[in-house]
């Protein structure tokens, strides 16, 4: 990526036309700002994996407010990504440091009923089963991208080692495409039905 700085209506402007442009305004945002990452990990005490996972987040909901007409340009782009990271980085250290209890420590041994427990097991492989058909139909890139993060639980660092993608953000990005091809699939099949 060139160290030219892109003006913030040309980066609109990239966003909006989606595609080529789209993808090289995002990854020049990644780039760009992505000093936030090591700011939002020591000021939220949030781990570096965690804040770039947040801060790849946080340029794909720029990205969605621009696309919805969301972001009116009333601050700079800089300062509204800032702005969203900082809150998601609030969020992580909140979610990190409240006390998780373990409720089914205190409470008394259930025993199930086996048929229920047959029926749920065959509801959850019934899932699965039409999970798995939508995931094949995606291409294997999506295909590996999405059950990595969801099912396998990989960092975004993880990912783009493993898929030799460019970068995290990169990871991010392909992500919420994929998420969007799966769920135009899932959506379409529920509407056959």
């Amino acid at each position: 990526m060139s160290n030219k700085k892109i003006p913030d209506s040309e980066l609109l402007r990239m966003i909006k036309n989606g595609e080529r442009e789209q993808e090289t305004a995002i990854s020049y945002l990644y780039e760009a700002y992505y000093n936030f990452v090591f700011t939002g990990s020591k000021k939220n005490k949030i781990s570096i994996e965690e804040a770039q996972d947040v801060y790849s987040d946080a340029i794909i909901t720029f990205r969605n407010h621009v696309l919805q007409d969301r972001y009116r340009g009333e601050a700079k782009i800089s300062t509204y990504i800032f702005s969203i990271f900082s809150r998601r980085c609030i969020d992580v250290f909140r979610k990190n440091s409240t006390n998780i209890v373990d409720i089914e420590k205190d409470l008394p041994v259930h025993i199930e009923d086996p048929s229920f427990s047959a029926l749920k097991s065959l509801l959850i492989d019934e899932e699965i089963s039409h999970l798995n058909e939508y995931l094949h139909k995606l291409s294997e890139t999506c295909r590996r991208l999405l059950l990595d993060f969801y099912y396998w639980g990989y960092s975004q660092t993880e990912i783009a080692e493993r898929l030799q993608l460019k970068n995290p953000h990169t990871v991010a990005a392909k992500k919420y495409t994929c998420f969007q091809q799966l769920m135009k699939h899932i959506q379409k099949s529920g509407d056959e039905r």
